[in-house]
C-alpha cells in the first residue's frame, strides 16, 4: 500500500526551482476535491494522490464546490448597523436582518471603501492587536485564477488601497497552500506502533480501481497496524487519521452488508449501511476504543481534521446538509454550533479542515434565522467572534478565507469574505471596520493561481 509523501518535509534543498517543483507536486498529491453536495449518495471514491497540479486547469466545478454553505459578509455601515461581537464561547452568536450589497464596479481596478458604525449604535473598538502582526498584502484578481499570465491586484487590507501587481504562478500558489498546518495524517510510524491507511476520496462519481482494487463494496479500505500488542482498531475504514501530538487515532468504519470488494465497474452496494466514529489510543492500540459517534451517513463522509492542540477534531461529513461533527477528545462530548444550521470551513478547510491556531475554529454557518461567520476557541473559557453576514435569503455562493500566519486569538481574526456572484469582497479584522472591495472576482492572503480542491 503506497504511502503520500508529506508536505511538511523540505529538508532536501536542491534550489528554489527545484524545492518549488516538489511542493507543488506535493500540493498535486494533497489537494483533493471533496464529494459534490448535491448529489454525494451517487459519488464513489478515489484514491488522493491521483490529484495533481493538471487538475488545477479544470476548477469550475470545485469553485462551486467550496462555495456551497458559505455565507456573506454585508457592510457594517449606516444602513445596517452589523457589527461582529466578541464574547465568551459559551454565547449564542447573534443575529441579523438582511442588509443590501453594493453593486460590482465596473473598474478593472478594486473600488475600496471602508464601512463606518450606525450612530444608533455602541461605536465599533478596534480590534485586538496580533502579536504576530498583520497581513502585509491581499491578494485580488478579476479574472478566471486559471488564466495564463492573470495579473493580481496587491491591495493594503488596512486601507484597501491597491499597493501594486503581481502575476499568478500555479506552482507559487499551491506550494503556499501546501505549507499550511493541518493536513490529515493517515499514515504515521510512531516508533513501536505505526498505521498504514491510503483513504478513499469521493471524486468526480467514480473510483479508480487501478488503485484500490482492495476497496470494500462500503468504499472502506484497510486498515494496517504495526504494534507488538495487537490492535483492537476496524481492520477497514473509510477514514483514519492519527492526531498532530500522537496521541489519538480517530476512526470512522462500517460493517459491511456485503461481502466483496470493488469489480473494475466500480459499483459498491446499494443497500444501506452506517458507520460509527471512534477514538483510540495512539500509543496504544490493542485498548479498545471509545465510541464517539453513530450512524453516520457513511457515504457522505470526506475527512476527520484536528485542532493543532491534538484536543478537538472535525469530522466533515455531507447528508442533508454540509457539517463539521466536532469533538472534545479529552471530555468526548460533541461540540455543537447551531440547531439545523449548515456549517462549513474556509476556503482552505476541505483539505486541512476548519481549525486556526492551537484550539480555535472558524466556520461560516447558515441557519434559519440567518447567516454568520463564527471564531471560536474551543478551550473552556475560550472566546467567541461572530461577524453577522445577512438574513436567511443571503446569497451562499460566497468564499470565506481566514488569515493563519497572523491569527493569536479570535479577536484579531483577519478574514475575507467574497460574493462572487456580486464581484465584491470584504475583508477586516475582529470587530474593526471592514474595507470593501468590489470589481473582484476572487481575494485571498495567499497568491491566487491555485484553487483548492483542483
Amino acid at each position: 500500500m503506497s504511502r503520500p509523501t508529506d508536505p511538511e518535509d523540505h529538508s532536501t534543498d536542491d534550489g528554489a526551482d527545484a524545492r518549488i517543483d516538489a511542493m507543488a507536486r506535493d500540493a498535486g498529491n494533497q489537494l483533493r476535491r471533496p464529494a459534490p453536495v448535491d448529489g454525494p449518495a451517487r459519488a464513489q471514491r478515489t484514491r488522493r494522490n491521483k490529484a495533481s497540479v493538471r487538475a488545477a486547469l479544470a476548477i469550475t466545478a470545485a469553485v462551486a464546490v467550496m462555495a456551497v454553505g458559505a455565507v456573506v459578509l454585508t457592510s457594517r455601515d449606516k444602513q445596517t448597523g452589523l457589527v461582529p461581537a466578541i464574547s465568551v464561547a459559551t454565547t449564542e452568536p447573534t443575529t441579523s436582518s438582511l442588509p443590501t450589497t453594493a453593486a460590482p464596479s465596473s473598474s478593472a481596478v478594486p473600488t475600496t471603501t471602508t464601512a463606518a458604525p450606525s450612530s444608533t449604535e455602541s461605536p465599533t473598538t478596534t480590534a485586538a492587536t496580533s502579536t504576530l502582526g498583520a497581513p502585509s498584502v491581499v491578494y485580488t484578481t478579476t479574472g478566471p485564477v486559471t488564466d495564463p499570465g492573470l495579473v493580481m491586484t496587491l491591495v493594503d487590507p488596512v486601507s484597501g488601497a491597491p499597493t501594486g501587481t503581481d502575476v499568478a504562478d500555479v506552482d507559487r500558489s499551491s506550494a503556499a497552500q501546501v505549507a499550511l498546518p493541518g493536513r490529515p495524517r493517515s499514515n504515521v510510524d510512531l516508533g513501536a506502533v505505526a498505521y498504514a491507511f491510503d483513504q478513499v476520496f469521493y471524486d468526480a462519481g467514480t473510483l479508480d480501481t487501478t488503485f484500490y482494487p482492495d476497496v470494500d463494496l462500503c468504499g472502506q479500505n484497510v486498515v494496517t497496524v504495526r504494534s507488538a500488542a495487537g490492535s483492537a482498531l476496524p481492520t477497514r475504514a473509510h477514514v483514519l487519521s492519527v492526531s498532530p501530538d500522537d496521541r489519538y487515532v480517530v476512526t470512522l468504519s462500517s460493517r459491511c452488508p456485503e461481502a466483496g470488494t470493488m469489480g473494475a465497474d466500480g459499483v459498491g452496494t446499494q443497500l444501506p449501511f452506517e458507520a460509527t466514529f471512534q477514538v483510540f489510543d495512539a500509543q496504544h492500540p490493542d485498548v479498545p476504543g471509545r465510541t464517539l459517534l453513530t450512524g453516520v451517513a457513511a457515504r457522505n463522509v470526506a475527512s476527520a481534521t484536528y485542532s493543532a492542540n491534538g484536543r478537538f477534531v472535525a469530522l466533515e461529513v455531507y447528508d442533508d446538509k454540509h457539517e463539521y461533527l466536532v469533538f472534545d477528545l479529552e471530555t468526548g462530548e460533541q461540540i455543537t454550533f447551531g440547531d439545523g444550521c449548515s456549517v462549513s470551513g474556509g476556503n482552505y478547510s476541505r483539505f486541512i479542515g476548519p481549525w486556526i491556531g492551537q484550539s480555535s475554529i472558524a466556520l461560516m454557518l447558515q441557519c434559519a434565522d440567518g447567516q454568520r461567520l463564527v471564531v471560536r476557541d474551543l478551550m473552556p473559557g475560550g472566546e467567541e467572534l461572530t461577524v453577522p453576514a445577512g438574513g436567511p435569503d443571503a446569497s451562499t455562493g460566497i468564499r470565506a478565507e481566514v488569515d493563519y500566519a497572523h491569527f493569536d486569538s479570535p479577536a484579531n481574526t483577519w478574514f475575507i469574505l467574497c460574493d462572487l456572484s456580486q464581484q465584491l469582497c470584504r475583508v477586516g479584522q475582529g470587530n474593526g471596520p471592514l474595507v470593501t472591495l468590489t470589481g473582484v472576482s476572487d481575494a485571498s492572503f495567499l497568491p491566487l493561481g491555485y484553487t483548492p480542491g483542483g
